[in-house]
């Protein structure tokens, strides 16, 4: 039953995000990086259901370079 409701899947992909959060989180003190992690994960959520898989992931690393790169308002 559980493969077919594919909880293994969900399970393995929670597993997954716990795992990059874990990761990624002491990296998230200030406000531009979490202003680009943020940038990169609503490109990559809205993306997922319309495009081939693959696509997202660099779409979402290509806005978060962007993000990056923009200069910030302090600085102007």
């Amino acid at each position: 039953m559980a493969d077919r409701l594919g909880t293994h899947r969900a399970l393995r992909g929670c597993a997954l995000v716990v795992a990059v959060g874990a990761l990624l989180w002491p990296r998230l003190r200030d406000r531009d990086a979490v202003a680009v992690a943020v940038v990169g994960a609503v490109v990559a959520v809205l993306l997922s259901p319309t495009v081939p898989p693959g696509i997202p992931v660099v779409a979402a690393a290509a806005a978060s370079l962007l993000a990056w790169r923009a200069p910030s308002r302090e600085a102007a």
